[in-house]
């Protein structure tokens, strides 16, 4: 664990998090994985000032898994429950990225509110690729190699297929698949058994 600034808080306290790695350089930073959390070989990096990573209880996160907060007064959310492989979670802009409850995550994911690189008006240099919040609602299973990009809003229940590339909203108990992705099938839930 790396951490430089001033009145930054990382609590982990009782947490099993092997091969976890953080870096923190900024000022007012915190981070906080309950006792109940599970992060294996996962990389936590906030780099400015005022910004909060939170995870609910029984969160697991497996190796691989990259958590990258940049700028000031970003916040990322994972809710209780949500389980996370090999993923990439990206913040920027002071935006948000917010997971719900009992989401599922699976390997190659990529989430993330921002381009990470501006694109500017020739005529007069003002941003046109602003960061967006990505809110990711309860019960959400994102299948492997997806993409959920900025401005996204996924309603509970809802699927994403295996490499799909996500760019607008998706209503609640939906199937959303293919480059973009689109609303392929209503009235559905998803279950973590095989039933």
């Amino acid at each position: 664990m790396r951490i430089r600034g001033s009145e930054n808080l990382v609590t982990f306290d009782g947490a099993r998090v092997p091969g976890l790695r953080i870096r923190v350089n900024g000022d007012r930073n915190r981070i906080r994985i309950p006792a109940s959390c599970y992060l294996r070989g996962a990389f936590i990096q906030v780099e400015g000032s005022n910004n909060e990573v939170v995870f609910g209880d029984a969160v697991k996160v497996s190796l691989g898994a990259k958590i990258v907060v940049n700028d000031d007064e970003g916040r990322l959310s994972v809710g209780r429950g949500t389980t996370i492989e090999s993923v990439r979670l990206e913040v920027a802009g002071g935006a948000s990225l917010s997971i719900g409850d009992d989401c599922m995550l699976a390997y190659e994911v990529d989430v993330r509110n921002t381009d990470s690189h501006s694109v500017l008006s020739l005529d007069t240099g003002e941003r046109l690729n602003p960061d967006a919040d990505v809110v990711i609602g309860d019960r959400v299973w994102v299948g492997a190699h997806a993409m959920v990009m900025k401005g996204t809003v996924i309603g509970n229940d809802s699927v994403i297929a295996s490499r799909s590339v996500l760019t607008r909203a998706v209503p609640e108990h939906s199937v959303a698949a293919g480059v973009p992705a689109r609303i392929v099938r209503q009235g559905v839930r998803w279950d973590r058994r095989r039933l």
